[in-house]
């Protein structure tokens, strides 16, 4: 078991950059030390796995790793791919685990309302590094973009689309998909002000200065890049009309369930909407 894992580790290693990103790769990685560690030294033949297997090591991750169920289901997952690699190579006939369960929960997205969005963009921060922090994190509410796509943008991305107006054309670096995305007024003003180049830190360093910004602002909500990317399709976009078939092109979905899963119609647009019912 643990040598076809590492087989298929090897495999998305090499294929770092055009095939997968780096984070897949870590994720993979975590969960073959994961399942070295239950296996606590030993391996397993593939010819020997059965359904309780995989029972073991789903309640392994629950309780000796303490891992919260959408983690341990990304474990489970991962090992999935193993066996399904396993099955191509004609390792194994069936698969010992297709009866095995788990299910993943939507975790709750957070994202601004518009007044929380206007007091960080409205704020004067006493540093370079806070306002250059707070113009990246802007961006992306305007944008929709990841860390890393804002981190790989250069003026090259930056084309005349179909109405006649500057647009962002990228392909994603998580899913390799087209996306292009109207500039916004606001996305253009920070653009301009850095000459197309936004000055972005670490990723880790990124959301330690938001919980700075957070702390200023008085806003008690968790700031992170990811919370960029939800406001952008629940409050810039969902909650001002855009179908979410449009919001799941602008974000560089392949799958709308995906796009479900990241935004949410505000209270604010249901009580626009059933006010019609109202009368």
């Amino acid at each position: 078991m643990l040598q076809a894992y590492e087989y298929h580790v090897s495999n998305v290693e090499r294929l770092l950059g055009t095939e997968y990103a780096y984070n897949t790769l870590r994720r993979y990685s975590s969960s073959l030390n994961s399942l070295k560690r239950f296996l606590n030294g030993n391996d397993i033949k593939l010819s020997s796995l059965e359904y309780k297997f995989v029972s073991d090591y789903y309640f392994y991750l629950l309780t000796a790793e303490k891992l919260q169920p959408n983690s341990a289901f990304k474990n489970i997952k991962a090992l999935n791919k193993v066996i399904h690699v396993c099955m191509l190579n004609k390792w194994l006939t069936t698969n010992p685990f297709r009866d095995f369960r788990c299910r993943y929960k939507n975790p709750i997205r957070v994202y601004l309302t518009e007044n929380e969005i206007n007091t960080i963009y409205q704020y004067k921060f006493p540093t370079k590094r806070l306002t250059q922090v707070r113009d990246a994190f802007i961006f992306q509410v305007y944008t929709g973009l990841s860390y890393v796509d804002i981190l790989n943008l250069t003026q090259d991305n930056i084309e005349i689309g179909v109405d006649g107006r500057q647009w962002i054309v990228i392909y994603r670096k998580k899913t390799g998909t087209r996306s292009a995305i109207p500039i916004l007024p606001i996305a253009k003003e920070v653009l301009t002000k850095y000459d197309y180049t936004i000055p972005v830190c670490s990723n880790q360093k990124l959301n330690e200065y938001l919980k700075e910004i957070g702390k200023l602002c008085s806003i008690a909500k968790k700031l992170t890049t990811h919370v960029g990317r939800h406001t952008f399709a629940t409050t810039v976009c969902l909650s001002h009309g855009i179908p979410i078939e449009t919001v799941s092109k602008l974000l560089g979905h392949t799958d709308i369930k995906t796009t479900q899963i990241y935004a949410k119609v505000t209270d604010t647009k249901i009580a626009d909407d059933m006010r019609l019912l109202m009368g």
